[in-house]
C-alpha cells in the first residue's frame, strides 16, 4: 500500500509540477510587463487615467486566474 501511495504521489508530480512553473512564470510575466508599461509613455500614448489603468490589471488578473 505504501509503495503504491508512492508511485501515485510520484505520477501526480510529474504531472502537475510542470503546470504548476509555467503558471509561476506567466503570473511573473504579467508582473513585469505591468511594470513596464508604468516605466515607459505607454500610459501617456493612450491616455489612460489611473481609474483605467487599475481595472486593466484587475482584468489581467482576472483572466489569469480563471
Amino acid at each position: 500500500l505504501q509503495r503504491a501511495i508512492r508511485q501515485l504521489i510520484r505520477k501526480l508530480d510529474k504531472r502537475l509540477i510542470p503546470f504548476l512553473m509555467l503558471l509561476e512564470f506567466s503570473a511573473f510575466g504579467s508582473q513585469m510587463i505591468t511594470g513596464h508599461t508604468e516605466l515607459t509613455t505607454f500610459k501617456a500614448d493612450l491616455k489612460l487615467s489611473s481609474i483605467h489603468e487599475s481595472l486593466a490589471v484587475t482584468l489581467l488578473y482576472v483572466a489569469y486566474v480563471s
